[in-house]
């Protein structure tokens, strides 16, 4: 860990983190694009795999 502490984690727990972990940066620069006036991007894939009935 980042404080030299030894852990271990399962690699399920290691995955979900990384596909987490860039939601969160999408997140905080949806935030910094508006806050400066911008229009936010769609960035979810439901949006791009959706198709209209």
């Amino acid at each position: 860990m980042s404080d030299g502490t030894e852990a271990e984690s399962k690699i399920a727990d290691v995955i979900a983190h990384v596909f987490n972990h860039a939601t969160y940066h999408r997140g905080q620069i949806a935030r910094i694009v508006h806050q400066l006036g911008g229009t936010r991007a769609a960035t979810d894939l439901i949006i791009f795999t959706r198709r209209k009935l």
